[in-house]
């Protein structure tokens, strides 16, 4: 009635029972016959046949228990679980409280979508864009990462539809949003009703649904995957400089309403709480109090200096971060060192990271996503010559 395949565990079963009754019979006479015999209540301890009838439950339960545990053993080994193996669980929640249902598509997905919505079943609570057709993305001019988005889509010639979203006037923590990515980040990616967030496996789908001018070479995608989850791991520090000395605190602070709506905003991930929620909301209140201090600026300017340092490294002999052909590393970093660039890190120190920087900074492509907002040009004038006077400026708190 499900269309499932037979299976052949059965057979497996089959074959298994008969070598626990095998076992048996070979086990019995040889230890009551061959090896000790004895004579039990008159029986004949001369000949397996004649003792044979009481040795029928011995026969039984072996035949049980081959058949049992072998057919366990075989299954496991068949769906590849074994001790220690990390879990394949496509949501953790199925261990918990929640229910997991496979449905293939038979030129049904509207359909499906619509049932899906009736039926509370999904994370996306603004059910309006399920709808929508084409690559749409949720992006903001000055964000970084949708910069490093805006590149590739226009890198790989992909037809886009704009959606701007304003983190300055805190648009991201509005209810509409959230009802896209609980997160309150961009960029956000809708491909055909579909959506996707966090850039580096925003990118990843596209490069796989959009396989011309491919950025994700499969000889190093290994490599790539974690140096994009690297990249991706300093976002914060990023952040901190670009919030010390490219917007002012007067600018970059959030409203403590958006911030609690957030911060109560019951949205899912997979049909999960979103792990970084905490580390989000931790952020921003900390960023309203104080803004960003001296000690994060050098704890952050310091890890891009070791970074910059191997770049200048590995530049001295290839052309690329992976060798001498562009990939989606080099566009994500070019993005953020744009930004630190901006923010005052001295890329001009290192020789090879500079040449390899001039030379994508040169394309226009590249050049008019990833220049700042007018706004943020003259508020980094003024946060530089304000951060000098105190003796503040980034060059002042780390020795690159």
């Amino acid at each position: 009635a499900l269309g499932l395949a037979d299976t052949r565990i059965s057979i497996m079963a089959f074959i298994y029972g008969c070598i626990g009754f095998s076992v048996a019979i070979l086990m019995m006479n040889y230890i009551m016959i061959e090896d000790w015999p004895q004579n039990i209540g008159g029986k004949p301890s001369f000949s397996y046949l004649e003792n044979m009838p009481a040795f029928v439950p011995i026969m039984f339960e072996l035949t049980v228990f081959f058949a049992a545990h072998l057919m366990v053993i075989t299954f496991y080994l068949r769906s590849k679980l074994w001790p220690f193996k990390d879990a394949e669980n496509p949501n953790p929640l199925t261990t918990d409280d929640k229910f997991l249902i496979e449905i293939e598509l038979h030129n049904n997905e509207k359909e499906l979508n619509l049932l899906l919505k009736e039926t509370g079943a999904i994370d996306i609570k603004t059910t309006e864009i399920l709808e929508w057709k084409g690559v749409h993305l949720f992006h903001f001019q000055g964000s970084a990462c949708s910069q490093k988005l805006r590149i590739f889509l226009n890198y790989k010639n992909i037809d886009w539809v704009s959606h701007e979203v304003n983190l300055i006037k805190g648009d991201n923590f509005s209810e509409w949003y959230l009802g896209i990515n609980p997160r309150g980040l961009v960029p956000t990616l809708v491909h055909n009703g579909d959506v996707h967030i966090e850039s580096n496996d925003i990118m990843t789908y596209l490069d796989q649904e959009f396989p011309n001018t491919k950025l994700f070479p499969t000889n190093l995608i290994d490599d790539i995957k974690k140096d994009l989850d690297y990249e991706d791991s300093l976002h914060f520090d990023l952040r901190r400089l670009t919030f010390r000395y490219l917007v002012p605190h007067i600018l970059g602070k959030k409203d403590p309403k958006k911030i609690d709506f957030k911060e109560s905003h019951d949205g899912t991930i997979q049909g999960q709480s979103d792990a970084y929620k905490e580390k989000e909301i931790s952020f921003w209140k900390k960023h309203y109090d104080h803004g960003i201090t001296d000690d994060e600026v050098i704890e952050s300017g310091n890890k891009f200096k070791d970074i910059y340092s191997k770049f200048d490294s590995i530049l001295k002999n290839q052309n690329f971060l992976k060798g001498d052909e562009f990939t989606i590393v080099d566009l994500a970093w070019y993005v953020s060192t744009k930004r630190l660039y901006a923010a005052g890190v001295p890329i001009d120190k290192y020789k090879n990271v500079k040449n390899w920087f001039d030379k994508l900074d040169n394309d226009n492509n590249f050049k008019k996503e990833a220049n700042p907002i007018f706004i943020l040009k003259i508020t980094k004038v003024i946060l530089k010559i304000y951060n000098k006077l105190k003796g503040k400026y980034l060059t002042d708190l780390v020795d690159f």
